[in-house]
């Protein structure tokens, strides 16, 4: 899992910046409610959890790469409708050259999601509904603006009072490193597209959550991180999504949901900076807290319980599927490094026996 940003701030300011900035960005997609809103407090989220604010370059690189991508995302499922397999191997290469890009460049994750959600998000949603498209592209740019004038405010509220011990910005890695990741994530997220587009799957839920683990997950992600990850978007996200949910359903206005979800986030938060070995698991409560607590409230009186097993089974299964795919990268890499080990091996023990022989 992606590791919590360094910083000398006290866990309780940190907190109150995130769950000032998360319940200002909830309350808006509430009252919004355009195509893709519920996404807009998980981008949030990834800002909120630094340890200084977004930098203005890296906001418009951000924008630009949702653009550009959201574009090619749409093209490529408009002219290759008729041509899927050239439409996953397509996505396939473009998603492993931007990571890469991405990657070298030292820019924030937030750029590789937008890449991301762009490459693989709206061929998907395009194809099922090509007309909505556009619509759902500007609603993904949306989510992006959204999530990053929430995560300022929230900064402006609670600024910076000490500066973090080492540098915000993400640094360039090497080009070997770059390629193994990108490719690693591509083998892991294209084969899912793949599915979801050959059966026509609807729990987009669990694309959305795919990518998220996969660019979070190292490639030694197993069991334990797996079920770390589904106990806490049930009893962390699950629990206070239930309770937020029943109080809100009481208190239906929107001053007593903003400070529900300040409440709520904010004890998330709590635990999210505190670090230690549960502090992702925390943070993926997060994640899963705004998720459920949305799509409860969206579903005009709906029951809370059934959103939550319903979104919990979709995590769950994305969780699975990473933890599944990258034990089995890992083991295939493992076997093809000891290949070379024994082939280097066995190429020095001949030209040992050779220069025996020569003498």
């Amino acid at each position: 899992m992606s590791a919590l940003a360094p910083s000398n701030e006290t866990i309780p300011r940190r907190a109150l910046r995130l769950s000032l900035g998360m319940a200002f960005v909830f309350t808006i997609t509430q009252l919004g409610g355009w195509p893709m809103s519920h996404v807009a407090p998980l981008f949030a989220a990834i800002l909120l959890q630094d340890s200084t604010p977004l930098p203005w370059p890296s906001a418009i690189f951000v924008g630009k790469m949702a653009v550009l991508c959201g574009i090619c995302g749409y093209f490529m499922a408009v002219f290759l409708d008729s041509y899927p397999l050239v439409m996953i191997l397509v996505g396939g290469v473009l998603l492993y050259r931007l990571y890469v890009f991405i990657l070298q460049a030292g820019e924030h994750p937030l750029a590789t999601f937008a890449a991301v959600v762009g490459v693989i998000l709206m061929p998907y949603l395009v194809l099922i509904k090509t007309e909505a498209g556009a619509i759902v592209l500007v609603g993904l740019l949306q989510n992006f603006a959204l999530a990053i004038i929430g995560s300022w405010l929230a900064w402006f509220l609670v600024p910076l009072s000490a500066a973090p011990p080492t540098a915000h910005a993400a640094k360039p890695i090497s080009d070997e490193v770059a390629r193994t990741m990108a490719l690693n994530l591509t083998l892991v997220v294209i084969p899912l597209l793949a599915a979801f587009l050959a059966f026509g799957w609807s729990t987009l839920l669990v694309l959305i959550y795919t990518t998220m683990f996969a660019l979070s997950y190292s490639s030694k992600a197993g069991y334990e991180t797996g079920r770390g990850m589904i106990i806490a978007n049930t009893a962390y996200a699950g629990t206070g999504m239930l309770v937020a949910y029943e109080l809100i359903v009481m208190v239906p206005t929107v001053t007593f949901m903003f400070t529900t979800v300040v409440l709520g986030t904010f004890i998330i938060g709590l635990n999210i900076f505190k670090g230690g070995p549960t502090s992702g698991y925390w943070a993926s409560g997060l994640n899963g807290f705004v998720v459920m607590l949305g799509g409860a409230l969206f579903a005009d009186h709906g029951n809370g319980l059934a959103i939550m097993g319903d979104r919990v089974w979709q995590i769950a299964l994305a969780t699975s599927y990473v933890c599944f795919a990258f034990a089995i990268l890992n083991m295939v890499q493992d076997k093809i490094t000891q290949a070379k080990e024994n082939l280097a091996e066995k190429m020095d023990l001949e030209n040992t026996s050779t220069a025996i022989d020569l003498d």
